[in-house]
């Protein structure tokens, strides 16, 4: 439940960053792969640039902070592909 309302502030001048912060805590106690499926998820149909804009920032910083190893790269190709339209 928390996910999609974080998800949703993404891209958010105000809340951004505690948004990242709030989704990046999920990441270690859950797995990033988890917490990026369901980011996926919950803006899979949204088309605010800057909610998309967000995701992608996020899902880099996952990367970086968690390594490639820990994810599901075929969730990251989906989602790029679906919102790309």
């Amino acid at each position: 439940m928390i996910i999609p309302a974080a998800a949703a502030k993404l891209g958010d001048r105000k809340l951004n960053d505690a948004a990242v912060e709030l989704l990046l805590e999920l990441c270690s106690a859950v797995g990033p792969s988890r917490v990026l499926q369901n980011v996926w998820s919950a803006t899979q149909k949204t088309r605010s640039v800057m909610t998309l804009q967000g995701v992608v920032a996020f899902a880099s910083k996952v990367v970086e902070d968690f390594s490639a190893t820990a994810l599901d790269l075929t969730g990251i190709v989906d989602f790029l592909r679906v919102s790309a339209g």
